[in-house]
């Protein structure tokens, strides 16, 4: 890839962690944050989204939770004030995500379900349409590309860890598809992002080509 094509992914990364501490927590997200915290903990290695769009329950996991359905819309009925019609779970499994779940962050693979299973907006091109609509929250807060994803597209969230990834991130080396954390997909586009837990190291990936590999001391 040409120079101007790593320079747009070095702005690319500073504008993200710029955006990603902006706050997008609003009391919506805050109560739902409370009740992925209660169902799922915040050391497990697995993470739970819970997403709310108008009567609309979004449930997303990522790893291996074993949550039980009912008991989490009674939480969010009665502790967030809103009407629960219908309830949707999005994993792997329903989200077509095949292979290791490393990457497959639990709230973008609820926007994925949204876009893809439920048609909430007419393509990913127009999820910006969600904003105003959509609240997103999760354990262990977003991490930063998360965080700066949703603040994009003007969706309501659980505040941002700060976190570049989750877990101890593999030698950035390995395949992208491969045991262990550290990495981002994005979810639609086929661009992965990759990080230390530190984000003193981190890589740009795009359908499984490197575009770009950062190395900074700290």
């Amino acid at each position: 890839m040409g120079k101007g094509n790593r320079d747009d992914v070095r702005r690319a990364y500073d504008s993200r962690v710029e955006l990603a501490t902006k706050n997008m927590e609003t009391d919506l997200a805050r109560k739902l944050t409370e009740i992925c915290d209660d169902f799922a903990g915040t050391k497990s290695r697995s993470t739970l989204a819970l997403g709310v769009y108008g009567d609309h329950l979004i449930i997303g996991i990522q790893g291996t939770l074993d949550v039980d359905v009912q008991a989490i819309k009674k939480r969010v009925v009665e502790d967030c004030g809103v009407q629960i019609k219908h309830v949707h779970t999005a994993d792997k499994a329903t989200c077509d995500r095949p292979g290791a779940a490393a990457g497959h962050h639990a709230e973008m693979l609820l926007i994925y379900y949204m876009v893809k299973k439920l048609n909430s907006v007419s393509s990913p091109k127009h999820v910006n349409q969600l904003g105003g609509q959509l609240t997103i929250a999760t354990t262990k807060g977003c991490v930063i590309h998360c965080s700066y994803y949703l603040a994009k597209h003007g969706i309501a969230h659980t505040g941002t860890s700060s976190k570049y990834s989750t877990g101890q991130a593999k030698p950035l080396s390995e395949p992208v598809d491969g045991p262990g954390m550290g990495t981002w997909h994005h979810p639609f586009s086929g661009a992965v992002w990759r990080q230390t837990p530190s984000g003193s190291e981190w890589e740009y990936q795009k359908n499984n080509t490197l575009i770009y590999h950062k190395a900074t001391a700290k």
